[in-house]
């Protein structure tokens, strides 16, 4: 949220770079990190169009013009205890993102839980909790059983799947959007305004309960 406005993409496509460290996480975690997108923008169709690009080299989470989604041991200070998180890079003025990128941090095991879990953490559960806040959704503090809720447990997988919250929330953040869009077609601007950097994680239930 920047003042009254929410954060959000404004482009019609948003290009997302895959990276290869996504490897790391299991054979089958690009495609459901895909999946993750695909959940989110079924929902929802005032969302922008995504278009995946698959990096040959590996990449950081860093502020390089890259929406990138990787797996890494070296995550930000502050996220050592942290599943995964994104940090998103959106304009003071007007709440438009112009950056985000989703980090899984490889402290944690992950898995398909669907097919059997030994304590790790459910990839699409994870991977479409964080894409609500690529979309730029907050933290669900009231509603357990919401994608957006603040706390997830090992081999919970019911965050893969959006309740009529989730899909309202992002609903509330684009439809206006799509009604502005629909209704005028803005000129030019000069400059995006001061960059803000925000960072919502995806935090694990004994660091809340510790």
């Amino acid at each position: 949220m920047v003042g009254d406005t929410p954060e959000h993409w404004g482009e019609r496509v948003v290009h997302v770079t895959l990276d290869p460290s996504l490897a790391s996480l299991g054979a089958h975690a690009i495609d459901d990190v895909r999946a993750a997108f695909g959940t989110w923008l079924a929902g929802d169709p005032g969302l922008p169009r995504v278009v995946f690009d698959v990096s040959s080299g590996a990449g950081a989470q860093a502020h390089d013009g890259v929406s990138r989604i990787l797996a890494t041991r070296d995550v930000a200070p502050g996220h050592e205890k942290d599943v995964a998180y994104t940090v998103s890079w959106a304009s003071m003025e007007t709440g438009l993102i112009e950056e985000s990128d989703i980090v899984f941090n490889l402290a944690y095991a992950y898995a398909d839980v669907t097919n059997g879990c030994a304590g790790a953490w459910d990839i699409g559960s994870v991977a479409t909790h964080e894409v609500g806040h690529f979309f730029g959704l907050d933290e669900d503090m009231t509603e357990k059983t919401t994608t957006m809720w603040y706390r997830t447990e090992s081999c919970d997988a019911h965050k893969r799947t959006l309740t009529t919250s989730d899909v309202g929330a992002i609903q509330s953040i684009y439809e206006p959007v799509l009604r502005a869009k629909c209704s005028y077609s803005p000129g030019p601007t000069s400059g995006s305004g001061v960059l803000w950097i925000s960072i919502v994680a995806l935090y694990i239930c004994r660091r809340k309960r510790s």
